[in-house]
């Protein structure tokens, strides 16, 4: 099990401490953006190199924010049958969130006020606004992408083509507020609380972390 602390009940608030567990594996990769070198993974060695973005007070301490930047992973990650979450606040229209850094396979973004994510021609929309938090969350089973926001499943994006197959072995080295290329589809949000879980978080789980940030 892994021990996830509760979020803030409110925008830039906090609470106090208490432990919730979710029915997963380790951390992959955790940026909390609240350490003195908040790129930096508390979890293991993938730490992120940012260009553009900073950071602001957040959904929990501090959130990493850009208006035209991008931050890369250190080194390669497998996202077959894992599970990643963050929570989002829109304050563009044009906003990268994540993808490979080498090709343009696999990506979520944001685009005419709506949450798009997939790969080439397989790709699925959810209308979102700007100026609220969102905990997103996507899970990585078999040839599917699968889409929560605040604890809720939301739909999916089927593999149906070879050129999606990335997304069922490597990504690469992920781009997080970004996607594609350095210079494709920069960040324009409030990314925080950023988490790569081993293994597929449930709903319940995914509501659990939800709820005990902006949902209850």
């Amino acid at each position: 099990y892994v021990k996830a602390f509760p979020y803030a009940s409110g925008y830039n608030q906090t609470i106090g401490k208490h432990e919730k567990t979710v029915s997963v594996g380790s951390l992959v990769a955790e940026w909390t953006v609240d350490s003195d070198v908040p790129n930096d993974d508390t979890a293991g060695e993938r730490n992120l190199s940012t260009t553009g973005i900073g950071t602001e007070p957040g959904k929990v301490g501090n959130a990493l924010v850009g208006s035209n930047g991008y931050a890369m992973m250190a080194n390669e990650i497998d996202m077959g049958g894992n599970t990643l979450t963050f929570w989002l606040w829109p304050t563009g229209t044009d906003t990268g969130l994540f993808g490979d850094t080498t090709a343009v396979h696999v990506y979520a973004l944001i685009e005419s006020n709506a949450l798009t994510f997939g790969a080439y021609n397989h790709l699925e929309t959810y209308g979102i606004n700007s100026g609220e938090y969102y905990f997103v969350a996507f899970t990585f089973s078999g040839d599917s992408v699968n889409l929560f926001v605040n604890g809720e499943f939301i739909k999916s994006v089927i593999a149906s083509s070879s050129t999606y197959s990335r997304i069922i072995d490597t990504i690469g080295r992920a781009s997080v507020g970004g996607t594609g290329t350095t210079n494709y589809r920069k960040m324009n949000c409030h990314m925080d609380q950023i988490r790569i879980f081993q293994g597929l978080l449930t709903t319940d789980d995914l509501e659990n972390l939800y709820n005990d940030g902006a949902g209850c």
